[in-house]
């Protein structure tokens, strides 16, 4: 399979990871700071064990604004968020990442961009890490994997 259709070609090289044990309020820091959303989570030999999302995390944190979401055709104006009492904020945040995060997901580096797809379809993915032997080497998101079909649909030259 030519090096264009795989995931290698297209993911993003540059990862954060977060150990496990680590608490959730490190997790959301980290994905604040640096404006990503998927989190690979790490056992203490390296390898990806599960995954932390921000939506995970919002989940827990504002679930009566996600309700709202649900029903957005009857929701004229949010108004102020409301968020948890402190004390709770508090607990969920001194949690660790193992507590939230979901099963391990991730691709092989050599997989093709159309089984990429199918799974983050199948699993309602926006992003899943990338791995070789288990050890995350990347991350490919939804976006990634669009811009590899339009870029040989329009046969445009692939990124360097």
């Amino acid at each position: 399979m030519p090096e264009t259709q795989t995931i290698q070609a297209w993911m993003k090289t540059k990862v954060f990871t977060i150990q496990s044990g680590a608490t959730l309020d490190e997790a959301v820091r980290l994905m604040v700071a640096n404006s990503f959303g998927t989190l690979p989570v790490l056992d203490g030999a390296g390898s990806h064990i599960g995954t932390l999302s921000l939506a995970d995390v919002i989940h827990q944190l504002l679930p009566d604004f996600l309700s709202l979401l649900k029903n957005i055709d009857y929701v004229v104006d949010y108004g102020a968020l409301s968020l948890p009492p402190e004390d709770e904020r508090q607990a969920l945040l001194n949690l660790t990442v193992d507590a939230l995060m979901e099963p391990p997901l991730s691709l092989e580096e050599d997989c093709s961009l159309a089984r990429a797809l199918a799974l983050m379809e199948k699993h309602a993915k926006a992003d899943l890490p990338v791995v070789r032997a288990g050890v995350v080497i990347g991350i490919v998101s939804w976006v990634d994997v669009g811009r590899a079909f339009l870029t040989a649909t329009l046969q445009l030259q692939p990124p360097e």
